[in-house]
């Protein structure tokens, strides 16, 4: 979850931390997030961008799950 989140976060915008911060936040080490990101891309075969139909399917999926407070 934490390299996915890492991924968009330097496609989407022009400032981002560095890897140290993002290994920091999710408990791994340096090493690790670096092998994990782009095992990551390799997987997303570096196609970072989706079609924003194909968003917004998934968006509301994610949705579904949201809690309810009372």
């Amino acid at each position: 979850m934490i390299v996915s989140i890492m991924v968009a976060i330097k496609y989407y915008d022009d400032e981002y931390y560095k890897n140290e911060y993002y290994a920091k936040v999710g408990g791994l080490s340096l090493k690790e997030i670096n092998k994990l990101e782009m095992e990551f891309l390799d997987m997303l075969n570096y196609e970072l961008y989706i079609q924003n139909e194909v968003f917004e399917v998934y968006e509301e999926r994610l949705k579904q799950y949201e809690v309810i407070e009372i």
